[in-house]
């Protein structure tokens, strides 16, 4: 069951969950039709079966986090920590596969939880600067955005 936005601060905290759930072959949306904060998977990557029913909605689709920007708030996460840490979690980040090499680092390191926390309020500011730029807020107790070339009706491509 989905939770209802009823405030400018929920639509900020969705939106950046969903900042953080989407990645290369997915992106965020703000679904004006039913008031919600989603993530859209690529058809090519996602399954068929689990596709949202969005036919006639009207959607303010944003751009993911990149990765640069991703790989940022894991340096200021680093840069956050006492020295011992600091240099622990910088080591990681020069690793291969840095995304994953961190992930392991913070839960080795015991401070996970902090790391999740660090990163929901990141993300949250991240959502705090799409919301600006693509004009959407939360006024009268709905979600609107307030440039219409933002929006666009969702229709199902039919397969050629």
């Amino acid at each position: 069951m989905m939770v209802p936005i009823d405030s400018r601060e929920k639509l900020i905290a969705e939106l950046g969950d969903a900042l953080d759930a989407a990645n290369e072959s997915s992106w965020p949306y703000v679904d004006l039709t039913d008031q919600s904060v989603n993530v859209h998977i690529n058809r090519d990557y996602g399954d068929a079966e689990c596709e949202e029913d969005l036919e006639g909605h009207e959607l303010v689709e944003m751009e993911p986090v990149s990765s640069r920007d991703a790989f940022k708030v894991m340096e200021d996460f680093a840069d956050s920590r006492p020295e011992a840490q600091r240099n622990c979690l910088f080591d990681a980040l020069n690793r291969r596969h840095p995304f994953s090499t961190f992930r392991y680092a913070v839960e080795t390191l015991g401070i996970l939880q902090d790391w999740y926390a660090y990163k929901r309020e990141a993300y949250a500011a991240i959502a705090e600067e799409l919301l600006v730029f693509y004009k959407v807020d939360f006024e009268d107790g709905r979600i609107v955005c307030k440039e219409k070339r933002n929006v666009r009706e969702f229709f199902i491509e039919s397969p050629d």
